[in-house]
């Protein structure tokens, strides 16, 4: 003789601590929802690993024609660029 399993709400459910995608420690739901599936703790260590920005990005702040710029530095470095946009950016600093 088999016994059917009780019948759990799908929703209580969903609430049970689930664990870190990261370190796999028992976290609330909530918790991992805000958190991209991390502890708050994993999260917190993943900000601070977060890649910085280029500090090429930066190089031109706040200059309108700064695109210009990125893209004549791309193609002295060797990068290939299209010839219609070193074309637009030789103008644009003409």
């Amino acid at each position: 003789m088999s016994f059917a399993k009780p019948q759990t709400d799908k929703f209580e459910d969903a609430l049970r601590p689930k664990p870190c995608s990261r370190c796999f420690r028992l976290s609330d739901h909530d918790d991992l929802i805000k958190y991209g599936s991390f502890c708050l703790s994993c999260y917190e260590s993943y900000c601070k690993d977060a890649p910085k920005y280029p500090a090429e990005l930066n190089k031109y702040l706040g200059d309108p024609k700064a695109w210009a710029k990125r893209i004549l530095d791309k193609h002295k470095e060797g990068t290939e660029v299209r010839p219609i946009a070193l074309k637009f950016a030789k103008e644009a600093l003409g």
